[in-house]
């Protein structure tokens, strides 16, 4: 069965506001049990402390198949939630169609609207008592703030500042990539005394040099599964970070998609493995700038500079084409070549981030 919701993050009530007396109103704990997949949530919901429910979602947007079963028992609910990896609290008021959930700690002064349509382009009008609200539908789901919740427990700090730092930014997100010796590591390195800049560090270089979990035969789907959960994580915080901060751009060091070129099945496997899309990896990217490696007398150079480079040059070029190649279907793609030397390399690099910043 398809669920045909849209949500409202409410940000200002208008004088006539009827809460918390004059509509029915629900206790709701709710919890979301971590999945290998980005399209899919599996949660559980206790209702007033009489009744749960089990309930599956998939994909985004307005319209999103669920399937909801209620569970039996009360305690097996109860279990359930208690082993869930994220969970909220939030009292529900229900004013016909419309629903009104009032998150609790350390959610509070967190408000959502939502209303069930029967269909994608049903017209309807906004209860009179909200004066000012955001259709948060496609950026803010109740899975996000049960993560946010566990991040923020015990911290002190508020919800509503981090909410409207992911669901409102309009931050670019740039990915800097390429193959070994391309200059990425320098430029980045520049990058980083750029104040209006937020410069996320490679997620793989530090699994493999601060916790020496490499890259083994047979070993090399878990660590894709490892550098791709972590990745996100670094992602989803840096980004709530730098709107706070008032930064113009957050720019990684690599980011999701690198990882294909690490299988051999290219895109493909990647997807299988990671249970995702590739689109989908695409769109957490504005602007994608990928690196050529030097002419060979260059690159050994640098091999050499560097104990920690062990691909010969054949090797290093297979490896920066296969990263080119699952890259290169990016809307906003952008290739750097070699063309014009070190200096020309890096103005072009400036130039492609200076226009998505604008």
């Amino acid at each position: 069965m398809d669920e045909i919701e849209r949500r409202f993050l409410i940000k200002k009530f208008s004088t006539d506001f009827p809460f918390p007396l004059d509509l029915p109103r629900f206790h709701i704990r709710q919890g979301y049990f971590e999945l290998p997949t980005v399209y899919s949530s599996f949660r559980v919901r206790i209702i007033d402390n009489r009744e749960a429910i089990l309930c599956i979602k998939d994909g985004k947007g307005i319209k999103r198949p669920e399937i909801e079963s209620k569970i039996e028992t009360l305690d097996f609910g109860k279990k359930a939630f208690g082993l869930c990896s994220h969970r909220l609290e939030k009292v529900r008021h229900r004013d016909g169609r419309w629903e009104i959930d009032f998150f609790s700690r350390p959610l509070d002064g967190l408000v959502i609207a939502e209303i069930e349509l029967k269909s994608v382009d049903e017209k309807f009008e906004m209860p009179k008592y909200i004066e000012e609200a955001v259709e948060v539908t496609n950026s803010l789901t109740s899975h996000h703030l049960a993560r946010l919740a566990s991040e923020l427990e015990g911290s002190g700090k508020s919800a509503l500042q981090f909410v409207y730092a992911y669901a409102f930014s309009s931050i670019p997100r740039i990915v800097i990539t390429g193959g070994p010796c391309s200059g990425k590591s320098t430029i980045m390195g520049s990058m980083r005394l750029v104040d209006d800049l937020h410069c996320v560090p490679e997620v793989a270089t530090i699994i493999i040099g601060q916790l020496g979990i490499k890259p083994k035969k047979g070993f090399n789907k878990k660590f894709q599964r490892l550098v791709h959960s972590t990745q996100r994580l670094f992602e989803a915080t840096s980004i709530q970070y730098a709107a706070i901060d008032g930064k113009l751009g957050i720019l990684f060091d690599r980011g999701t998609v690198d990882g294909a070129a690490y299988f051999e099945g290219g895109v493909i496997e990647f997807e299988d493995t990671l249970r995702t899309k590739i689109d989908h990896e695409y769109s957490q990217y504005d602007l994608v700038i990928c690196l050529d490696i030097p002419p060979e007398d260059i690159y050994e150079v640098r091999r050499t500079n560097n104990p920690a480079r062990s691909e010969d040059y054949r090797q290093a070029r297979k490896l920066g084409d296969k990263i080119k190649e699952v890259w290169q279907n990016h809307p906003n793609f952008v290739f750097i070549s070699n063309d014009g030397g070190w200096d020309e390399k890096v103005r072009k690099v400036k130039e492609a981030i200076d226009k998505v910043l604008k």
